[in-house]
């Protein structure tokens, strides 16, 4: 099971507790490469920055609590997108549909419902995140996005 689906599923005691012992610096290019951008443009969405998460990267750091929290935000969102896939499209169409690719392209396209914003433009603070989980999860049962 990818890390996304783990971390949809934890509760948000299990979350915080994840948090509370560090999500390694890594974890922002492993989540930049599924959704199909770089760790830059990543950091940039996310407001980390990019020269301290390259260090610690290096140094084999994990990142602060802030930054970690919106890390395991952004698998929370992936891991979504997985149960949403799951639930509402066919097997065999299930099969030829990258999950993270999708949540990758969808999040730079304009919603009307954010006032033709990007989702990605919402995901550099808690609120902006629950707007965006909002929005994918009226999509999944056909509400008006």
């Amino acid at each position: 099971m990818p890390k996304s689906q783990l971390v949809f599923r934890m509760s948000p005691l299990q979350r915080h507790e994840v948090v509370s012992d560090g999500v390694p610096a890594a974890a922002v290019a492993d989540i930049a490469s599924k959704l199909g951008t770089t760790a830059e443009k990543l950091n940039r969405v996310l407001g980390l920055g990019s020269s301290t998460v390259a260090r610690k990267v290096s140094e084999g750091k994990n990142l602060d609590l802030n930054d970690g929290e919106r890390i395991l935000q952004m698998y929370h969102l992936q891991g979504l997108v997985h149960e949403i896939a799951e639930d509402f499209i066919m097997p065999e169409q299930r099969k030829d549909f990258d999950a993270d690719k999708w949540l990758g392209e969808w999040l730079e396209i304009p919603q009307p419902s954010l006032n033709n914003r990007k989702p990605s433009e919402f995901l550099h603070t808690d609120v902006g995140m629950q707007i965006v989980e909002t929005l994918l999860k009226r999509i999944a049962v056909g509400a008006f996005a």
